[in-house]
């Protein structure tokens, strides 16, 4: 048996320093880090390229120390190849002048250059066919990320390179193993640790701090959320220590759910039928809005369905709402917190809670539907309550959009552009903001010293691109996958599909000019301003027309199909066929000229009117 002392002897210790030289980039484990934020590019992370992708770092005197979870979270470079791998062994790059990042388990596909500038910081540059694209740290609100970006827009980045000190360890023993490997419980879970050899021996405990561990010889039992470290001893493996893993427990609370309850399977209401009309739930409503089909009770899940860009209203009728309970069929339920537009909402628990006159929950663009079985509140008449403000404009723009925000009457409102939570030192607001990038609006409401819940709205400015520049982003997917980014693509009607006044949508192909040219499907998108399509004459071939949405590369049976989803017409250009429009509108008899202009009566020449070319003299 070994002992404790003998246990803690050879405890490795290691540290990272930053890199100020170019000169002192050498083959070795780093963490790409950026400083202004404290945050270090997560190599754990099973999605590299994801928001969010972070893990937190204490920076003294240009050095993070090492534990667990910071080691997890290097990357190895290789100066000579010109790779950078992370933990799991997979490669990172970029192999075309599209933001974002990829990941491959060979490591020639990607090449990289690695300096360090005048001011410190690094520059780690992707090269593919004569192109470079640079690693930076992206740190708008709904990003948060370490991507490659294809211009300096975003933030720097520094290297920190693992140094090792004093006495360290080999850790080529096996690590042991959890039964069960983390997860939720409800009152207690007993936890088992296992090694591959029976012989070596397993030390656990409850914090990073080594020194604090015990040597595991039973199952212990767990009441509360933990996080337990171990690793193991192995003399039948040269006398090596494994690597440090963990495994978190997290205790479910119970969901208490309100006196006040709408049971839509309860309501005698009719299959397949569509309900705009609040429902009443004694102190509070539940209305449902959006599209043809949102609103709609189907007996299959006892549920109302809510589909991409519907919403689901829940409003007290005085007082102020506190605590909302959603029951969902199965899975069909929200996956984000994202949802709502104040509080807070746990879409493991369906459970908001907050401060609000009112909350909606609106459901993401794209495929798929939410199915709501029941809705409970509560609401309390006793609490001083301003209502958070609102904030409006249009989410996805095109050069620059107007902002409004309004709140009750009588109430200030102090915004921030930056991401940062308003307080009453915060921007006044009195006029409309005009908004010409990518920002996160949050605002607060003030009245009577009495300050509302902080709403937020993010508004993302939209790149135009062409239908080449769409299947270049495109070809750069892997199969099966949608961008994250939202864009503007620009080109002519080729082909029409189908346009459904039914589902309020339309499916059709985009070319870069009206013989073809480079192809691909605009696939269900919306109408103008993102409503449902009601005319079926909304598009016509040859147009030029303007669509906002995702990018995708679908594929089905190997056939590889371009498309634009989850999207919407923002313009059309019909002055290419004026002729044609003017031959289907026939409006009050007006009359209109050959470029498709409407002329006043006293107009001489040929004109179409009634859709009928005539010669007026």
């Amino acid at each position: 048996m070994l002992g404790a002392a003998v246990m803690f002897a050879g405890v490795a210790h290691a540290d990272y320093q930053k890199v100020t030289s170019t000169n002192d980039i050498t083959s070795g484990d780093y963490l790409i880090v950026y400083e202004a934020g404290n945050v270090a590019f997560n190599g754990a992370l099973e999605t590299l390229d994801a928001a969010n992708n972070t893990v937190t770092v204490e920076i003294t005197d240009g050095t993070i120390a090492s534990s667990s979870t910071i080691d997890a979270a290097i990357f190895t470079i290789d100066t000579e190849s010109g790779t950078v791998k992370n933990a799991s062994g997979k490669y990172i790059g970029v192999s075309s002048n599209s933001n974002g990042l990829k990941t491959s388990d060979d490591a020639s596909t990607y090449t990289h250059t690695f300096a360090i500038d005048n001011d410190g910081n690094a520059d780690i540059a992707a090269v593919f066919d004569g192109s470079t694209m640079t690693l930076r740290f992206n740190k708008a609100s709904n990003q948060n990320r370490f991507r490659y970006y294809k211009n300096s827009g975003q933030e720097a980045i520094q290297l920190y390179k693992k140094v090792n000190g004093g006495e360290t360890q080999e850790t080529t023993a096996a690590a042991p193993t959890f039964s069960p490997n983390g997860g939720e419980f409800e009152e207690s879970v007993t936890v088992t640790l296992n090694h591959s050899n029976p012989d070596a021996v397993i030390f656990y405990g409850f914090n990073e701090n080594k020194n604090t561990w015990q040597e595991y010889t039973a199952p212990f039992e767990l009441t509360e959320t933990t996080t337990v470290y171990a690793y193991a001893f192995d003399e039948d493996c040269d006398n090596t220590w494994s690597q440090v893993v963990t495994a978190t427990f997290t205790k479910k609370e119970p969901v208490v759910i309100p006196e006040g309850k709408i049971v839509f399977g309860d309501l005698d209401l009719v299959n397949s039928v569509q309900y705009s009309d609040p429902f009443d739930g004694g102190d509070f409503t539940v209305t449902f809005a959006g599209g043809s089909n949102d609103g709609k009770y189907y007996t299959t899940g006892s549920g109302i369905r809510v589909y991409g860009g519907g919403t689901m209203t829940v409003e007290a009728k005085s007082g102020a709402l506190t605590k909302i309970v959603l029951e969902f069929d199965g899975d069909y339920k929200p996956t984000s917190a994202d949802v709502v537009d104040g509080g807070t909402y746990d879409p493991e628990t369906g459970v908001w809670t907050g401060q609000a006159a009112k909350v909606v929950f609106t459901r993401p663009s794209g495929n798929g539907h939410w199915r709501v079985k029941s809705v409970a509140a509560e609401v309390s008449n006793d609490i001083v309550f301003v209502a958070a403000p609102e904030i409006n404009g249009e989410t996805n723009f095109v050069g620059a959009t107007t902002v409004t925000i309004t709140a009750e009457e009588g109430a200030a409102i102090y915004y921030t552009l930056d991401g940062t939570e308003p307080t009453t030192e915060a921007t006044l607001y009195e006029t409309a903001i005009i908004i010409d990038a990518t920002t996160t609006v949050k605002a607060i409401a003030v009245k009577d010293n009495v300050v509302s819940e902080v709403k937020s709205a993010t508004f993302n400015k939209i790149e135009e691109i062409s239908i080449a520049e769409a299947l270049e982003i495109i070809d750069a997917l892997e199969n099966g996958a949608t961008t994250e980014e939202t864009y503007l693509v620009s080109g002519y009607v080729y082909d029409i599909t189908e346009v459904s006044t039914d589902f309020g949508n339309a499916t059709f192909i985009m070319s870069d000019d009206a013989q073809g040219t480079n192809q691909m499907t605009a696939y269900r998108v919306k109408g103008l301003n993102n409503e449902d399509i009601t005319d079926e004459n909304i598009i016509k071939k040859d147009w030029g027309i303007k669509v906002i949405g995702q990018l995708q590369k679908y594929v089905r049976n190997d056939v590889v199909t371009p498309e634009i989803k989850n999207g919407y017409i923002y313009s059309i250009d019909s002055v290419a066929t004026a002729i044609e429009t003017v031959q289907t509108a026939a409006v009050n008899n007006a009359a209109y000229n050959l470029a498709g202009q409407r002329v006043s009566e006293g107009y001489k020449g040929l004109v179409i009117k009634n859709g009928k070319k005539m010669l007026v003299k």
